[in-house]
């Protein structure tokens, strides 16, 4: 794999064991990648041209509600939404395509660190396993339990 090219992707990787990675572009020019934090898919995405500035969006796969707490779920979760209000305040949202729940983190890129990214993604795995718990959220994989994995993909 080549070395990456991102001082703060090269950081992180190196803080979570992982060899260097690199982002991954889309068709329209956003850079990703997602990693895998103990069975906790957490995906971070560049995006240069913001028109605030660089940010760097951060994703957290929490799973599917179980269809008979859904409602339940929705609204603990919008509750805790406004609980968290304020400038850069995380926010909990759906995922359209898989019905997932989602915690949403952007940041100023200029200010993020391998240190904080490092400590932020651990903070955000061991939220999304104790609210898989919690709640009974599924995994794509069924699992509500945490293994401790370090793998990564792209």
């Amino acid at each position: 794999m080549p070395e990456a090219t991102d001082p703060l992707l090269a950081g992180l990787c190196g803080r979570l064991g992982l060899p260097p990675q690199d982002w991954v572009s889309d068709a329209g020019g956003l850079r990703g990648i997602t990693l895998r934090l103990d069975d906790v898919d957490i995906s971070l995405v560049d995006r240069p041209q913001e028109p605030v500035g660089p940010t760097l969006c951060l994703l957290v796969e929490f799973g599917a509600p179980a269809p008979e707490r859904e409602l339940e779920i929705w609204r603990t979760l919008a509750d805790a939404n406004f609980l968290m209000l304020g400038p850069d305040a995380p926010a909990f949202g759906r995922n359209p395509a898989t019905g997932e729940v989602l915690l949403q983190y952007a940041c100023p890129r200029d200010a993020a660190t391998a240190a904080g990214l490092h400590r932020s993604l651990l903070e955000m795995a061991r939220i999304a396993r104790h609210w898989r718990h919690a709640f009974n959220l599924r995994a794509e994989d069924g699992s509500v339990g945490p293994e401790p994995l370090w793998t990564h993909y792209a």
